[in-house]
């Protein structure tokens, strides 16, 4: 069940399986919590859709409290990446990296996925959440066609 406001709105179903479909009714309400009226007469308008056939090529959300088949990089600085068991989205695990120790240090450290190949796919999707909180440079997202695998990435194009 979703509640959508009044007006033209959209909704985000989240977590759908690939190649389903999904049947929608929908019922016009007024009021809410106990006082909630749904509106019961007459015949409800519904709709159906089918997702698209979707496969998941990596997912990480760090919630076994490690990396995963991605990858550490130290570049500069004692700090590096950790996993931590509550900053995430609603206190959930994620990777952490944080330059500061009792006083800001300068650091690069990058969190490497494991090398993906996307030639059997078409209209590839990254998805990612991320936070920063103090000054400094953002996060930046980077591709490389040619990284070894281990090493220093700034040497990978």
């Amino acid at each position: 069940a979703l509640n959508v406001a009044y007006g033209n709105q959209a909704a985000t179903f989240p977590a759908l399986d690939g190649n389903t479909t999904y049947y929608f009714a929908i019922y016009p309400y007024t009021n809410s919590a106990a006082n909630i009226d749904y509106k019961t007469d007459g015949t409800a308008p519904t709709a159906s859709a089918t997702t698209a056939n979707i496969a998941i090529i990596e997912s990480e959300n760090f919630d076994d409290v490690t990396f995963g088949n991605w990858t550490t990089v130290s570049v500069t600085g004692d700090q590096e990446w950790v996993i931590v068991e509550n900053y995430g989205v609603n206190g959930t695990p994620c990777a952490k990296m944080t330059g500061y120790d009792g006083q800001p240090y300068a650091n690069e450290d990058w969190l490497i996925s494991p090398a993906l190949n996307l030639d059997n796919y078409t209209g590839e999707v990254l998805n990612f959440q991320n936070a920063m909180n103090y000054s400094g440079n953002p996060l930046e997202l980077k591709v490389s066609t040619n990284y070894s695998g281990s090493g220093d990435p700034n040497s990978a194009d």
